[in-house]
């Protein structure tokens, strides 16, 4: 069998595997859609994605809920646990899939009231949405498969789903560009791809939870609210999300300054995307294997969780996250031309609260498998307002870069409470944080930042290439350094374990 570390190890790595290939497709195809649609259109299609980000909030947590459940009956031997979960999830869901879509028709037929757009604008964005909706219908309820699959820690079939989803992505936007169909024709044949792959994962899980899982006789109004009462705190983390990462600014910039910011904006959003991505990744599977220590009473094994998991995810984020600012204006020029120069302070201002946001990334993972995220909410809250209030105030002085600064101002201001949060929930004290957590990450930045700063005058930094090549090598360098020095004895052997476990020469240690 697995051990515990090799299993977390494959899952973070499956789920890298299907993250990078999404993110590598958009920024590859994002100048040539801006080229094929102009940037006017293309802030249309972007809003697409947020509106549908806002209406991901009626999930209410019950995904989070479900794979905890399903974690906790594979970690029990209760089946029934897990099928009743599952059931209620999917009534849930059906219910909310239809909500979703009568929402996203309201929206397009007065998409110009909402939007600071023209006429002809806002018949594209109307189409666009009803479009979106119809997909709703099949989503929502179909989700109740992924989050089934996470809580298996199936992440191998999860992965496979949604690499079969980036392929048809990849052609279905190959298809446009080269038809010129437009972003309404992206909106229906990215919708056909979204479907199959959520269908691939519904035939997967079935034989993996049994017979009548997916019976709606199974669903409980008595686990419905017990869902909800473990999910509400996941809910307003998620709506903290939206609100923060991209989802917000994209909405803002749409009512008070146009498509155009949006478009503009967009370059910016998908590198912090990336960053994003990456930060989550390094949580992406902890939750099941939370749980079930946490249903174990293996109080030692969170708390190494909570330690190791931050020290090593602020080590593979903060460097990236680091080389992103100094790159920025560089990039995008490189990426996107000319007409984006400038647009570098707005990546740098969004980026930049991820060298201190990634030391909360696991603790928060932790605390929510727990259900103990409620004493948060109040700071998740207030931070979430502070960011929609300044990026308001700001975008009419400031344009584009004023829902940046919003972003920042509010993670930064919010930073030194959330750790307190974290230290205390965990039951680590301050001192041996910053001694086993801080010390062995953050000093070493010196490396790459400085063989960042000097490769960014050098003609590297004139193509997108020779950029990526300098990221590599800094990161390397870095990478190299915190093995050497950053790991102690104990954790360079734990990493060699793992490492032969997947070479097939030895089974690793036990968690």
């Amino acid at each position: 069998m697995l051990t515990e570390k090799r299993t977390l190890v494959r899952n973070t790595l499956l789920n890298g595997l299907s993250q990078s290939a999404a993110m590598l497709a958009a920024f590859i195809f994002m100048p040539l859609l801006v080229r094929s649609f102009g940037l006017v259109n293309y802030g249309l299609y972007v809003l697409i994605s947020a509106v549908a980000a806002y209406a991901a909030l009626l999930d209410f947590g019950i995904g989070a809920a479900v794979t905890r459940n399903v974690a906790e009956a594979d970690a029990t031997g209760d089946p029934s646990l897990a099928h009743q979960a599952v059931s209620t999830a999917l009534v849930f869901y059906t219910v909310v899939g239809v909500l979703v879509a009568l929402v996203m028709v309201l929206v397009g037929a007065f998409a110009g009231e909402v939007f600071h757009v023209s006429a002809q604008q806002a018949s594209l964005l109307r189409t666009m949405l009803w479009i979106a909706a119809a997909f709703q219908l099949f989503a929502w309820p179909a989700s109740t498969a992924r989050y089934a699959l996470a809580g298996l820690q199936r992440y191998d079939l999860l992965v496979g789903a949604a690499l079969l989803g980036t392929a048809l992505n990849v052609v279905a936007t190959v298809y446009v560009l080269a038809t010129g169909s437009g972003p309404a024709a992206l909106v229906a044949l990215t919708g056909v791809a979204s479907v199959v792959s959520a269908g691939t994962m519904v035939l997967m899980v079935m034989p993996l939870l049994g017979p009548g899982v997916a019976a709606l006789s199974g669903a409980s109004y008595t686990r419905l609210v017990g869902m909800l009462g473990f999910g509400w705190a996941v809910f307003v983390v998620q709506l903290s999300d939206v609100l923060f990462y991209q989802q917000t600014d994209r909405l803002i910039l749409g009512v008070l300054a146009g498509a155009v910011a949006v478009g503009l904006y967009e370059a910016s959003a998908k590198v912090n995307n990336m960053v994003t991505y990456l930060s989550g990744l390094t949580v992406s599977a902890v939750m099941p294997l939370a749980s079930s220590m946490d249903a174990a009473s293996r109080h030692a094994s969170l708390r190494s969780l909570f330690i190791r998991g931050t020290k090593y995810g602020a080590a593979f984020v903060v460097p990236v996250a680091a080389l992103v600012v100094v790159f920025s204006e560089p990039l995008l020029v490189a990426w996107l031309g000319p007409r984006f120069a400038g647009q570098g302070i707005v990546m740098q201002t969004l980026v930049f609260p991820h060298v201190l946001v990634a030391l909360g990334l696991m603790g928060d993972a932790i605390v929510i498998s727990r259900g103990r995220m409620g004493r948060r909410v109040p700071y998740i809250l207030g931070q979430a307002v502070a960011n929609v209030v300044l990026s308001v105030l700001l975008v009419p002085r400031i344009g584009v870069l004023g829902v940046a600064v919003g972003t920042a101002v509010a993670h930064l201001v919010d930073f030194p409470i959330h750790v307190r949060f974290l230290l205390r929930e965990t039951h680590v004290t301050f001192a041996s944080w910053l001694r086993e957590v801080v010390v062995p990450v953050y000093p070493l930045l010196v490396v790459p930042v400085g063989l960042g700063v000097l490769l960014a005058r050098s003609p590297l930094a004139s193509s997108v290439l020779g950029i990526a090549l300098a990221v590599v090598i800094a990161l390397g360098a870095y990478w190299l350094a915190f093995y050497a020095l950053g790991l102690t004895a104990d954790e360079r052997e734990d990493f060699r374990g793992v490492l032969r476990s997947f070479l097939g020469q030895g089974d690793g240690d036990a968690a």
